[in-house]
């Protein structure tokens, strides 16, 4: 589009130029919100909150911020860095901020929403004013929304809807509300609403316990297969008591039971294990185990979750709808690490390392004006996907070498091949042919 071949740049130059960005992100974030404001004219209702990290290639020894901890990407054997991200409902990123790798996820909420509370604009004499941010429904998940958290939201007041921690209530089907189809109208979701009062009657929380059909089967499948490798652990163990070379000492026996109920917490809880000792020897001569009594029902909470909020207002559907936007984040996070390289990190400081994570979240902010509006027109392609249908559209340098021994150059767009192609562009009120068509004879 702009005639230049980045491909003879230095990396050094895009650094460079990248540590120019990085002195002003704060400026630049509130620009881009506030400009996407004005663009689409939507209105802010809905903060969602979430992290994400990144592992480095390398050892990142001068590093501050990259330290050990839990990867998303399950690289335990390096080091990670923390994104968070606070983003309206709408999609688009009101600010990001970076953590330690090993940083504990609720401590990070204050110091988000704080950095939210007094905005900083200009007006048109270019004068700075000082404004305090609209409270809006913080949307969460029950990894950062510990009781600290929630009371301190509530003491900012601030709405805030969040999956809770507790898993402790049947669903009741017949006191429940559908809030989603499939496409032959069979329920998948439902909900129920039990009001959490105060001593003085006043409703202090809203409980909403879903059931998901499709999240029931997931859960039902894990247990399964947890359950039957649980089992064949301990069938391992007891035919092990008879034979040579295998674990046979008492001792060890009820460690290793030990240990694999702490590995499958989930479903060992409902068996009773027991382990019978050799009164002559050191050794074990029998491991017996049974299902307790009444954990017929162990699956009856799976597809079950619960969300806790303190709008009152809202109807059951309006909830669970509200809380689903927190999936945009989830996506938000595959496009910055699958699309815009997010993932890994290469650099040797800190500085190159903030300016790394930035220009990525700027990256995101250009793509997501894109996809926004083509959203506007129904049109719900990932990234990945405009790029491959844009992609056969390409600048095409033909040369010509004249008779007077001077050679033409032709620079031009080639033309749209395929119906997709031109619906991306009129949507987005661009022009097919990027770049001006130039000639050059010399």
């Amino acid at each position: 589009m702009y005639d230049c071949d980045y491909k003879n740049i230095s990396n050094n130059s895009f650094y460079r130029a990248a540590d120019i960005l990085l002195v002003h992100k704060d400026k630049i974030e509130q620009h881009l919100y506030n400009k996407t404001k004005q663009l689409f004219k939507y209105t802010e209702t809905i903060t969602l909150y979430d992290l994400t990290n990144t592992y480095f290639e390398g050892d990142a020894t001068n590093i501050d911020k990259a330290k050990r901890g839990r990867s998303k990407e399950k690289r335990s054997d390096a080091k990670i860095i923390t994104l968070a991200v606070i983003l309206d409902g709408s999609g688009f990123i009101k600010n990001s901020k970076i953590f330690s790798g090993n940083i504990s996820e609720p401590s990070t909420l204050k110091a988000m929403i704080d950095d939210l509370k007094i905005v900083k604009t200009t007006d048109v004499n270019n004068k700075t004013l000082f404004t305090t941010n609209t409270n809006s429904l913080v949307v969460m998940d029950a990894g950062i929304a510990s009781q600290d958290n929630i009371d301190y939201l509530t003491k900012e007041n601030y709405e805030y809807l969040v999956v809770s921690r507790k898993r402790d209530k049947q669903f009741d089907e017949s006191a429940s509300c559908v809030v989603k189809e499939d496409k032959d109208n069979n329920a998948i979701v439902r909900a129920q609403k039990v009001e959490i009062k105060n001593e003085d009657d006043t409703i202090k929380e809203i409980e909403l316990y879903c059931h998901s059909k499709p999240r029931e089967a997931k859960e039902n499948s894990m247990q399964n297969r947890v359950q039957i490798k649980f089992i064949k652990s301990l069938e391992y163990l007891k035919d092990g008591l008879t034979k040579p070379k295998r674990m046979k000492k008492y001792d060890k026996i009820l460690q290793k039971i030990g240990s694999l109920k702490s590995d499958n917490s989930t479903i060992s809880k409902y068996y009773d294990i027991t382990v019978k000792k050799d009164p002559n020897t050191p050794n074990a001569i029998d491991i017996s185990w049974n299902e307790k009594i009444g954990t017929d029902d162990k699956s009856a909470m799976n597809g079950v979750y619960c969300l806790r909020t303190n709008n009152i207002t809202m109807d059951e559907k309006t909830l669970w709808k509200t809380y689903t936007t927190l999936t945009d984040l989830e996506s938000v996070f595959r496009t910055l690490k699958s699309e815009l390289g997010l993932r890994p990190i290469y650099h040797k400081t800190q500085k190159r390392v903030d300016a790394h994570l930035f220009i990525t979240t700027l990256a995101y902010t250009i793509i997501h004006t894109i996809r926004y509006k083509l959203k506007s027109k129904n049109i719900n392609y990932s990234w990945s996907t405009i790029r491959d249908v844009i992609s056969s559209q390409v600048r095409i340098t033909t040369t010509a070498n004249c008779k007077d021994g001077k050679v033409l150059y032709l620079r031009q767009s080639s033309l749209l091949t395929n119906e997709k192609q031109k619906e991306i562009y009129a949507f987005l009120n661009i022009k097919s042919k990027a770049g001006a068509k130039t000639k050059i004879y010399k």
